[in-house]
């Protein structure tokens, strides 16, 4: 734990004058590092109890609290990227914003730029088994908005095909192993699980973790996350990544918020259904106008076979996005 509250702090460069935001509840590991890191750099920690439904929800809480940094899932990123350029004059003190957990969708990230172009931006990587794995400079950001950088120092991590060799060509797919000081020691009392998802002695460590996520690197190195192997599910023979036509759909603009989950097919097996908050602006948009826009950026057992909108997604007691109850 001291290990990761280092590591961490220190690519942030948090200070004892940090006041910093965060909404996760202790029941996920997030949550008790987004109050022990603060801590352990002697900072102060604003904790909200109740995840925010509005801008304002989390505007206010910045502008009462003179909060510096925000540690926060998405789905927060999701609603102060329908915010403007008045969002600025009211979090002065406001100096970055980070996430993890899901992908940051580009348009996103582009609308709190334009409106907070002084606040940083990091992506991040991560998981309970590791904590911190990876990190993109804020300097990063526009340039591969969609990259969750590089390895923390003290993580070792290599991508491996189906057979358990290390892939090293660029934008081949492959699933994570990693390994560093602050590696889990094991899963408590789960000798079958622990058996599954360690890796002994290999490429020089005695310990290697796999993921279970896949992942594609660029050839100056940088992470890509693609899915969680669990996720792509085979539609007829060909396999669907959710997960890309979650990219695809936040591109449009009518959408702001998305979910894509398996459906049962009789003739397919299973075909892709996209759950899809509209952005306020964008009420009228209907399902065929997505799933036509889906038809001209993604391969034809990629499009959705249907849209369904709801007014929230359901979510976490943590703020993530969760398919409970959509599938």
């Amino acid at each position: 734990m001291l290990a990761a509250c280092s590591r961490v702090t220190a690519y942030l460069r948090n200070t004892p004058d940090d006041r910093i935001l965060s909404y996760s509840t202790l029941a996920s590991d997030y949550g008790v590092y987004n109050v022990l890191m603060p801590l352990y750099a002697g900072a102060t920690s604003v904790v909200e109890s109740r995840p925010p439904t509005s801008a304002e929800d989390v505007l206010s809480v910045v502008e009462r609290e003179a909060v510096t940094s925000m540690h926060v899932f998405p789905p927060v990123l999701f609603l102060l990227a329908n915010t403007g350029p008045k969002w600025q004059a009211r979090v002065p003190s406001l100096r970055y914003i980070s996430s993890s957990g899901q992908a940051l969708h580009s348009r996103h990230i582009q609308r709190i730029r334009q409106a907070l172009p002084q606040v940083q931006i990091f992506s991040n990587y991560g998981l309970t088994e590791c904590k911190r794995v990876s990190y993109l400079s804020p300097e990063e950001i526009d340039l591969r908005p969609t990259s969750v950088g590089k390895p923390l120092p003290g993580v070792s991590l290599y991508l491996v095909d189906e057979q358990g060799l290390v892939i090293d060509q660029p934008g081949q797919i492959g699933e994570l192993l990693v390994t560093s000081d602050y590696l889990m020691l094991e899963y408590w009392n789960m000798p079958e699980a622990n058996a599954k998802a360690f890796i002994h002695n290999s490429f020089g460590h005695s310990r290697l973790y796999r993921t279970g996520d896949l992942f594609k690197q660029d050839a100056e190195g940088y992470l890509y996350y693609v899915a969680r192997k669990d996720d792509v599910f085979a539609r007829d023979i060909w396999n669907v990544n959710p997960r890309e036509i979650e990219q695809c759909l936040a591109s449009h603009p009518a959408v702001a918020e998305v979910l894509v989950v398996p459906v049962a097919d009789e003739s397919a097996g299973h075909v892709p259904k996209a759950c899809i908050v509209l952005d306020i602006n964008h009420r009228q948009t209907n399902g065929e106008t997505l799933i036509d826009y889906c038809k001209e950026h993604l391969d034809w057992h990629m499009v959705p076979t249907q849209c369904v909108f709801f007014e929230t997604l359901p979510k976490t007691d943590s703020g993530k996005l969760t398919a409970k109850g959509m599938i």
